[in-house]
C-alpha cells in the first residue's frame, strides 16, 4: 500500500465511506460463512491475480504474497498482522515488504479491514473473504461491496480504486499457478456479484521466498521502518 502520510490516509478512508454508494444493478455481497480464521492464517497466501488501483499499479504485480499472525498484544486496537510483498517490475526486482495490521468483525468474522497500523480501526479499508476454500486452496478477498457497474448490463460490479474500499484479488495457497483453478474461481468471484474482468495477471514464476521475515508489526510499530531498511512503501515499507 502507498500513503503519503497517516492523515492523508485518514481523509481518504473518510471521503471513500461518505461517497462509495452502492447502485442498484449491485447484488449485495455476501461473505464467506462459517470462516475459520486460524486456518486461513495459518500458512502464506500466493496472489495469482488482482485488480489495479491507485495503490497497486501492473508493476508491483510480481511475487505478491500475504501472511498474517495474531499478535501477542494488539497494536493500536488491532489483534492481526499482515505482511505483505511484492517485486517490482520482475520477479528478481526490488522487493517491497508491507508490515500491516488487520481487525475482524466479531458478528460478521469474514469482514476484515486492513491498513496502516498507525490508523484508527474504524477508518480502516475494508479487506473482505469473499470466499474461502482451504480444500480446493484458494481464496477471493475484496475490498468491500463492489459499487460501480461494468456497464455491460450483466450485473457484475466493481470496487473503486482509491486508498480504501478498493481492490479484488485471488489469493492461493500453492505458488505455482494453476490455470483452471484460477478460471473457476474467477467465476465463483462473479456469483457472488463481483466484475473478474478487472484482475490482472500477478507473475509468481521463479520468486524466491526463501529468508523472508515473519509478520510481526509489534517490532515495526504501525510501519516504522526497521533499522537495516530504506523508506516505506505505503508510508512505511522495506526495501531488500
Amino acid at each position: 500500500m502507498k500513503f503519503t502520510s497517516s492523515t492523508l490516509f485518514v481523509l481518504a478512508c473518510a471521503l471513500t465511506s461518505t461517497f462509495a454508494a452502492v447502485d442498484d444493478e449491485c447484488k449485495k455481497v455476501a461473505v464467506q460463512q462459517d470462516f475459520d480464521y486460524d486456518t486461513y492464517a495459518s500458512k502464506p497466501w500466493y496472489v495469482q491475480s488482482q485488480m489495479v488501483t491507485d495503490i497497486a499499479p501492473p508493476s508491483d504485480f510480481f511475487c505478491v504474497r500475504a501472511r498474517f499472525r495474531l499478535l501477542d498484544e494488539p497494536l493500536n486496537g488491532y489483534p492481526i498482522g499482515v505482511l505483505v510483498e511484492n517485486r517490482v517490475d520482475n520477479v528478481t526486482g526490488v522487493r517491497i515488504i508491507n508490515d500491516l495490521c488487520s481487525f475482524s468483525d466479531p458478528s460478521d468474522p469474514a469482514k476484515l479491514v486492513l491498513s496502516i497500523c498507525n490508523v484508527p480501526r474504524e477508518v480502516a479499508g475494508d479487506y473482505w473473504i469473499v470466499r474461502y476454500n482451504e480444500e480446493e486452496g484458494y481464496a477471493i478477498i475484496a475490498g468491500g461491496q463492489p459499487t460501480i457497474p461494468s456497464g455491460r448490463g450483466d450485473g457484475l460490479c466493481k470496487t473503486g480504486t482509491g486508498f480504501t474500499q478498493s481492490g479484488l484479488y485471488i489469493f492461493t495457497r500453492e505458488q505455482k499457478r494453476d490455470e483452471e483453478l484460477v478460471k473457476k474461481v474467477m467465476k465463483v468471484a462473479e456469483e457472488a456479484g463481483y466484475d473478474s474482468s478487472v484482475l490482472k495477471f500477478v507473475d509468481q514464476e521463479g520468486c524466491d521466498y526463501a529468508d523472508d521475515p515473519e509478520p510481526n508489526p509489534t517490532e515495526a510499530k504501525s510501519g516504522k521502518k526497521a533499522k537495516s531498511a530504506k523508506k516505506a512503501k505505503s508510508g512505511k515499507k522495506i526495501k531488500l
